[in-house]
């Protein structure tokens, strides 16, 4: 953040520059730390998505194994667990707000609305 136009040319040239330097570093910082969050969130993503199926391959796996020796349909009780592990992991990036969210805390949406109803 730089201080106010009079406060600013206050400081000598040289002053002014490292302002507008450690300005830039602060811009430059918080990019390359949410470009690191976001490929963080896809990376779990993926993990949650190969973590599903295989825990679904495997209930099949014990489903038809189950339902093999015993013959009885109960068996595929097994299913219910990797269903709802794939449903969960499907609906939680719908619902996940954390690209929704401004650096404030504060959401974009209702930012941008503010802005729009002001003018």
């Amino acid at each position: 953040m730089l201080p106010r136009a009079e406060d600013f040319n206050a400081y000598s040239p040289e002053v002014q520059e490292r302002i507008c330097q450690w300005n830039d570093a602060f811009t430059t910082d918080e990019s390359k730390r949410q470009d690191r969050l976001v490929d963080n969130e896809i990376r779990q993503s993926n993990l949650g998505t190969w973590i599903s199926a295989f825990i679904f391959l495997l209930s099949i796996a014990f489903t038809f194994i189950a339902f093999m020796k015993t013959g009885n349909a109960l068996s595929f009780g097994f299913l219910a667990l990797p269903v709802l592990t794939m449903i969960g992991n499907l609906l939680t990036p719908v619902f996940s707000r954390s690209s929704v969210h401004d650096s404030r805390g504060n959401d974009q949406d209702d930012a941008s609305n503010e802005a729009g109803s002001e003018g």
